[in-house]
Formats: C-alpha cells, sequence, structure tokens
C-alpha cells in the first residue's frame, strides 16, 4: 500500500523580494544585522532560509513583527558565493502576519539587490537599534510550511446519502484491481470525484474505496477499522459484519454473490466502502449506489445480487438490501 499525493496536503513556499543577482555586498562590521521583512499569504512556520552571501560566519534570527527575537541558529560556516540554504525548522513557531528574517554577518559579506520593485522590507540594526534600508533590498528568503489543520469532523456526513450529496465531491476513488478501476471511473463519472493517480493508494482526504481487501490493502484496512471481514474459506468467501456472515459460494459464480456499502470516520476523513466478494458484487454495490443517490439514511447496508434472467450481467432490478444500519 503507498501514500499518495494527498489533496489536503501542507503547502511549501519560497518568498523573496529580490530579483536573485546582487548589485553589491553590504559592508561587515561589528554586531550588524540585517533583515528582511516577510508577509505570509497563509498561517505558516519557517522551514529554511536562504542567503545571498560570501564565505564567512554567519547567524540567523527570527523575529516577531515588532523585531523581537524569537529563535536563533548559528554562527553558520559558508564557503563559496551564491545562495546558501539552512534548514530552520521550528514547528512551533507560526505566523498569520509579518514577521522578520535577519543575517548576522561576523565574517563574510551580504549581498543586496537594488533593481528588485520591493521596497521597505529590508532593515540594518548597527549597536543596538533597528533602522529602515529603503534604497537596497538584502538578499535574504525565506522557505515557509502551511500549518495543518484539524478538520472539524462534526459537520462530515453520518449516512452514505448525506455523503453522496456533500463530500463525495471532494473524494479520491481508491482501487485496487483494473476491474476495480473501471467502477470506480463509473461512479467518478455519476457521482463527481476524482481517480487515484495509482493502484491500491492512500490519501489524506475523504475516499471511496472501491473493491474488496482481497484486491486491496487500502481496502484491508479500512474494512478493518469498520468492523467487516472478508476471508476465504477453501474455495469460498464470507463476508461478516455486526455479527452476521454471508457466503458466497464457488459455485456460484456470476450467478450470486454479496456487497457492502458502508461509509467510516476514520483519521479526520469519511471512508466508504464499496465492496463485494467477488466483481460482481462490488458492481452491484457500484450499481445500486448510482441508482439510488436519495434515501440512504444508513452508515452499512448488505446488498445480494442475483442473476435472475442468467445473462451473466448485473442489473439494477436483480440487487436488493438484506441488512441496512
Amino acid at each position: 500500500m503507498e501514500a499518495c499525493s494527498p489533496s489536503f496536503t501542507q503547502i511549501t513556499r519560497e518568498i523573496s523580494y529580490d530579483d536573485g543577482t546582487p548589485e553589491g555586498y553590504v559592508p561587515t562590521g561589528f554586531n550588524r544585522v540585517f533583515a528582511v521583512r516577510f508577509t505570509p499569504v497563509f498561517e505558516c512556520y519557517v522551514s529554511g532560509v536562504k542567503m545571498y552571501v560570501k564565505t564567512g560566519l554567519y547567524g540567523i534570527q527570527i523575529l516577531d513583527k515588532n523585531l523581537k527575537v524569537l529563535a536563533a541558529s548559528g554562527p553558520v560556516q559558508v564557503r563559496g558565493t551564491g545562495w546558501h540554504a539552512h534548514d530552520f525548522t521550528m514547528g512551533n513557531l507560526t505566523f498569520k502576519e509579518d514577521f522578520y528574517v535577519a543575517v548576522e554577518v561576523y565574517s563574510g559579506k551580504l549581498g543586496y539587490d537594488e533593481s528588485s520593485e520591493s521596497q521597505n522590507r529590508s532593515y540594518v540594526n548597527s549597536f543596538g537599534g533597528w533602522k529602515p534600508s529603503t534604497d537596497v533590498n538584502y538578499m535574504i528568503r525565506v522557505i515557509i510550511t502551511s500549518v495543518e489543520k484539524k478538520r472539524d469532523v462534526s459537520k462530515f456526513s453520518s449516512t452514505v446519502g448525506g455523503f453522496l450529496s456533500r463530500e463525495i465531491k471532494n473524494s479520491t476513488y481508491v482501487y485496487g484491481s483494473i476491474v476495480d478501476l473501471q467502477l470506480a471511473d463509473k461512479m467518478k463519472q455519476g457521482l463527481g470525484g476524482r481517480l487515484s493517480t495509482r493502484y491500491d493508494c492512500e490519501v489524506d482526504d475523504h475516499m471511496v474505496v472501491v473493491g474488496g481487501p482481497i484486491a486491496s490493502l487500502v481496502a484491508q484496512k479500512y474494512c478493518g477499522q469498520a468492523g467487516i471481514a472478508f476471508r476465504k474459506e477453501g474455495e469460498n468467501i464470507i463476508l461478516s459484519i455486526s455479527g452476521m456472515e454471508f457466503v458466497f459460494k464457488s459455485g456460484e459464480w456470476a450467478r450470486k454473490d454479496y456487497s457492502i456499502i458502508s461509509l467510516t470516520l476514520a483519521e479526520e476523513k469519511l471512508v466508504l466502502i464499496v465492496a463485494g466478494c467477488t466483481r460482481y458484487g462490488t458492481k452491484a454495490a457500484v450499481l445500486y449506489l448510482l441508482s439510488t443517490k436519495a434515501g440512504l439514511n444508513q452508515k452499512k447496508m448488505v446488498l445480494s445480487w442475483e442473476d435472475l434472467n442468467n445473462n451473466r450481467e448485473v442489473e439494477f432490478k436483480e440487487v436488493s438490501v438484506i441488512y441496512g444500519g
């Protein structure tokens, strides 16, 4: 089972106000600190700092909007001229508004830019007082990462019908075989959402797991959390849920099957499981959801399918609900 790129993901972004090319270098001296004011576009923490410098020794500071030092790192030994990146992960320091990143030059030189349109963001501190440097932009950049927020699970749907009306449009279909992929695509076309880009890939947003745990490790994980089990006994497959068992017999292949539709809350996301003992049961569950979009007020349903006209095709009139809870 792989972890695929989630939709609810943290964002990492570099903020810069220089044009990348230095017009000169600031003079060094005792107790000289150079800072740039940054304006984040989302709540974040600082995950890295970049500075354009020459060989030398430097310190790095993170300051709040009032230029109060919150964290410091260094001294850092740098060799060569150019951009130098330094990890500065401080997840406990988060920012919603302006903050500053400062570089203290012990030895060496910090580049500055005169041609960038950004103004009034650079400051110098010499002998204890901060002053704006209105004619230059110090070549300091910051890498920020968005703060991962808890989701309000109390607002999630609690029934299959509610999920089909709301969350499924922002859900990812997960599948473990080519047959399940085809059924997932059919659901997507009829109900909305998006397909996972790879087989058996778990994501961090709401999921529709199409197909059972025999073909999918993702299905195995979430069926287990929902109290659902598919187990093989000889050539038969037994679906177990809420103390009940439904037996698919191998001799009934393409003629009878059982399937489960189950909505469960797991890891701050909703997971809709749509799975049969075989592909015919999964197809029956998919067809049932596509044909019955409203009035599904249960969290779990067991379906039965029987090929009444012996054409080896699943039809909606052949599918019935034999358990709901």
